[in-house]
């Protein structure tokens, strides 16, 4: 007769118990989180996962009614939450072989907000909206609540969201500075007039076209998608669509490239340290050109700016701070250090220390903007270098050029 490790008996029990534990959790979607707000005086879908077969029940505190929860042999459970008119702060509970609270429940109005740049733009972020420092600290709105959607793409429908901070967030000035100031400002107005609950779920996504928000049913009356529609399914057809893609736009930025009077041969002309620039004209950064220097401009600009390094400078590499709408490339006396491509993006350049010299030092920025708002933009606070503990500011006047409109 063999003797039983009890070490070994006691992981067992260990892993069981959490196997056990893992599989008996009550699961919900992103979008059912404390602090969420539920539709008014409707029938609202509620769903989610358990273990199969398990019995649940569920308790709204609004009305004190208990229901029971029909969990079939996949683990999944639905059922409709009856809504009363607005109030709260109310509470869910289930209850199976674990319990699951959902607490600071409101009952209001629920409104998506969607679209494209203009929806999607920031209380405090990269568009700076008026007075927005003192937006932010006074946006304490508790019956304001907010849900904000990841930028996720997916080629067939899904059943939950990706969502930042963990779920719904109470507005105030900490959960607002980086949600959308269209939405914000649409559900302060409805509350000041009404003092209803707002909930809103915002999934902006800026530059995306309404095809990629349109369900394949509809895309497949069109026709002007067929190649894309049969690339999701088809093996290799979608690498091969997207190798199409990129030769096109080779071709165009090579026209482009050959418009811009910056550039001669695939070669930066404009770039050199000891380029004169005297002619050129004077534009102050961070800003928008559209919004000083060149109104309803689309095309390329290159941007020049003389700095002045001590000799302490030039023992370290140097990092480079900005924001480019829409695609950059950057040199520092004359040598390119990088480029990025992407509106929203910032741009980070380590510069090294070989290319430092002591006194009178040039970055060169060429930005090229395809459509809307172009520039160097942002913050004062976020067009700098680093070097070390020292903090170069770039904000100011900067020489500019335009390549190609």
């Amino acid at each position: 007769m063999t003797r039983s490790n009890p070490k070994k008996i006691i992981l067992f029990l260990l892993i069981f118990i959490c196997y056990v534990g893992a599989q008996a959790q009550i699961k919900l979607p992103s979008i059912f989180t404390d602090n969420m707000v539920l539709q008014q005086k409707s029938k609202v879908p509620f769903w989610g996962t358990a273990t199969p077969d398990e019995e649940l029940s569920l308790t709204t505190s609004w009305n004190g009614k208990k229901q029971a929860l029909s969990v079939d042999a996949s683990g999944k459970w639905q059922t409709e939450l009856k809504t009363p008119v607005y109030g709260g702060p109310y509470s869910i509970t289930i209850n199976g072989k674990e319990t699951r609270v959902l607490k600071n429940i409101l009952i209001g109005e629920v409104w998506l907000c969607s679209g494209q740049s203009n929806m999607e733009m920031p209380l405090g972020g990269w568009g700076e909206i008026k007075n927005y420092k003192e937006e932010i600290k006074n946006a304490d709105f508790p019956n304001i609540r907010l849900l904000q959607a990841e930028h996720i793409q997916s080629e067939e429908p899904v059943t939950d969201l990706k969502v930042q901070h963990g779920g719904w967030q109470v507005c105030n000035s900490t959960s607002i500075e980086d949600f959308s100031a269209t939405a914000y400002f649409f559900a302060r107005k409805v509350w000041k007039e009404k003092h209803i609950p707002i909930g809103l779920i915002h999934s902006s996504w800026g530059g995306t076209v309404i095809e990629a928000w349109t369900s394949q049913k509809a895309l497949t009356e069109v026709h002007d998608f067929d190649a894309a529609l049969e690339a999701m399914h088809t093996q290799g057809a979608e690498d091969k669509l997207q190798q199409n893609y990129n030769q096109q736009m080779q071709v165009w930025n090579d026209r482009l490239a050959a418009q811009d009077m910056g550039m001669e041969k695939g070669k930066a002309i404009w770039s050199p340290a000891n380029l004169q620039d005297t002619n050129w004209n004077t534009i102050s950064l961070p800003g928008y050109w559209e919004q000083s220097a060149l109104p309803a401009f689309d095309g390329v600009v290159w941007f020049r700016k003389k700095i002045m390094l001590s000799e302490a400078d030039q023992s370290k590499d140097l990092q480079l701070h900005f924001y480019a709408d829409d695609n950059d490339k950057v040199w520092f006396n004359g040598k390119l250090i990088g480029e990025t491509a992407g509106y929203n993006l910032p741009r980070t350049y380590t510069i090294d220390k070989s290319l430092l010299k002591a006194g009178e030092n040039v970055i060169t920025i060429r930005v090229f903007d395809q459509t809307g708002e172009g520039g160097i933009y942002g913050k004062q606070n976020q067009l700098f270098l680093q070097a070390g503990d020292k903090t170069i500011s770039l904000v100011g006047d900067w020489k500019y050029k335009v390549g190609t409109d």
